[in-house]
This record gives structure tokens, sequence and C-alpha cells, in this order.
């Protein structure tokens, strides 16, 4: 399967990333959503994102509103990262387009 991971911590891009690829993923990351959006368009293997929420560029709302608005010709199915721990924010992620989600920090074994 080909993954995007869309997170600006190094330290949390590098242990999804590794983790997926250990299991036979061909994972790009991709810290900046407008890049990973191009990404998207050009790569017609990626069925995944794994991204953060809350970006310094723009929010996941509108980032995830995008994956699912573009014309792809597939289902992206998205997985929101984030520190998010009320309802309201869990509701606006899933309104937003986001098909499931981890916490932070991170448990790869729940991937």
């Amino acid at each position: 399967m080909h993954i995007i991971v869309c997170e600006d911590n190094i330290v949390i891009e590098k242990l999804v990333g590794s983790f997926l690829e250990k299991k036979g993923h061909h994972v790009f990351c991709e810290p900046d959503p407008e890049a990973a959006l191009r990404l998207l368009e050009n790569n017609h293997d990626i069925r995944i994102v794994i991204s953060k929420w809350l970006f310094k560029e723009m929010r996941g709302d509108a980032f995830y509103r995008s994956i699912k608005k573009g014309r792809y010709g597939r289902y992206i199915y998205i997985i929101a990262l984030t520190a998010a721990d009320n309802k309201a924010e869990m509701l606006d992620i899933f309104k937003s387009g986001a098909d499931d989600y981890l916490t932070k920090p991170v448990d790869v074994q729940e991937l």
C-alpha cells in the first residue's frame, strides 16, 4: 500500500513511517500539506493519508476537505493524528473528512 505521512514533527514522522515501511508499505513523508496534495495528484497508487490535525500553514479541516473534494479517481482514507481530548474537536475531525484517528503520542501498534 502507498501511504502519505503528513506530519511536521520529525520524531512522529519517522516513528510512523519506519513502522509502516517495516510492514511492507511504501511511505511518502511529506510535512507540508500543500505538497502532500500535489503528491496525491501525481501518484495514483496512494490510498491512505496519515496526517496531523493542526498545521502551521492550515488547519486539518481545510486539508482533509481538500483531499475529499479532490478528483483523484479513488477513495483516499484519512487517519488523523491528534492530541485532541475533547468530543467537540473529535467531531470536527470527523466532519472534515477523517475516517479514523490516532492519538498522540502515537502507539504504532494501533496502526
